[in-house]
C-alpha cells in the first residue's frame, strides 16, 4: 500500500512539473508571436460555385448615389425581370440592399444573361449569386476565416501624437482608437511633451496571410509629465463582447457625459 501511495505521489509530482513547464513556456512567448484561435471554417462542401467560361463577360460595377443593383443591371442591358427574380430568391436582400460605394463583379454570357454576381460585403464575408442549370438563382454566403495576431508597439513622442504613432508602426485607426480611450485622461495637445513614452498591445487581422486591418487595443500605457502613467486594459464579458477600458486600479476610463451627470445630480434621492 505504501509503495502504491508513493507511486501515485511521484506521478502527481511529474504531472505538476509538466504543467508548470508548459505554462511557463507559453507565458514567456513574446506578445507579437502569440496567436488567438481561428474561427471555424466555412463548410465549403455545401457551397456551389460556377467557373466563368471564355464566353462570359465580366463587369465591375459600383453603386452610385441614389443607385441600386437594379439600376446597375439595367445599365448593363441585362433583361428586365432579372432584378425582380433576384429579389424573390432566398437571401435576395443580401444583394438588393446595397449602399452607395458598394462594388461587385457581374458576369454575363453571350446572350447577356446574368450568370454570376460576387459582392464582397466585408473582407471576411462575400455574397455570391449563380445561375443554376434550371435557370433559378442561388445566393450564398462565403465566409473567409480571419486570423488574429497580437502585436506590440512602443515609441516616444517626437512631434505630434499622430506622427509619433505612425513612426511606431501604428495604423491611423489604432492611433485614433488610442486617443479615444484616453480622451478623458489626457489632453493630447497640452499634456504631451517630446520624450513621453507610450506602449500599445493590439490585434491585427489577416485572411490567407494578407493583412486586412487592426482589431481592438488590448492594453496601452502613456506616460506624461515625465512620471504620470496612464494605463488602459480592455475588459470583455463571458460572450467576448467589449465591456470597456479600465486602468490598473480598475477604474472605468469612460466617464459619463455632462448630460448623464446632470441627470444623475438632478434625480431625486
Amino acid at each position: 500500500m505504501n509503495q502504491l501511495k508513493a507511486s501515485l505521489h511521484f506521478i502527481l509530482l511529474l504531472t505538476l512539473i509538466f504543467l508548470f513547464v508548459v505554462q511557463f513556456a507559453t507565458a514567456s512567448q513574446p506578445a507579437e508571436k502569440q496567436r488567438l484561435p481561428l474561427p471555424p471554417l466555412t463548410d465549403t462542401a455545401n457551397l456551389t460555385d460556377k467557373t466563368p467560361d471564355n464566353g462570359w463577360h465580366k463587369h465591375h460595377v459600383t453603386i452610385q448615389k441614389n443607385g441600386s443593383l437594379s439600376q446597375a443591371l439595367d445599365a448593363l442591358g441585362i433583361p428586365a425581370g432579372t432584378s425582380f427574380k433576384i429579389a424573390t430568391t432566398q437571401h435576395g436582400e443580401w444583394l438588393t440592399q446595397l449602399r452607395v460605394g458598394d462594388a461587385s463583379d457581374i458576369w454575363t454570357d453571350q446572350q447577356n444573361q446574368l450568370q454570376k454576381i460576387l459582392y464582397p460585403k466585408h473582407d471576411a464575408t462575400h455574397y455570391q449569386l449563380i445561375r443554376q442549370d434550371n435557370d433559378d438563382f442561388l445566393i450564398q454566403k462565403i465566409e473567409h476565416p480571419v486570423e488574429t495576431k497580437v502585436e506590440t508597439a512602443a515609441g516616444t513622442i517626437q512631434h505630434s501624437f499622430y506622427l509619433s504613432g505612425t513612426e511606431a508602426g501604428l495604423s491611423a485607426k489604432t492611433i485614433m482608437n488610442l486617443a479615444d480611450i484616453f480622451s478623458w485622461e489626457i489632453d493630447f495637445i497640452r499634456q504631451l511633451r517630446p520624450g513621453d513614452p507610450f506602449k500599445v498591445i493590439y490585434e491585427k487581422h489577416f485572411i490567407n496571410g494578407q493583412y486586412i486591418g487592426d482589431g481592438d487595443i488590448l492594453a496601452a500605457e502613456i506616460t506624461t509629465a515625465g512620471n504620470e502613467r496612464h494605463t488602459a486594459f480592455l475588459l470583455r464579458d463571458a460572450n467576448d463582447e467589449k465591456v470597456g477600458y479600465y486602468d490598473e486600479n480598475r477604474r472605468n476610463l469612460r466617464k459619463p457625459s455632462c448630460a448623464t451627470q446632470w441627470i444623475m445630480y438632478a434625480s431625486p434621492p
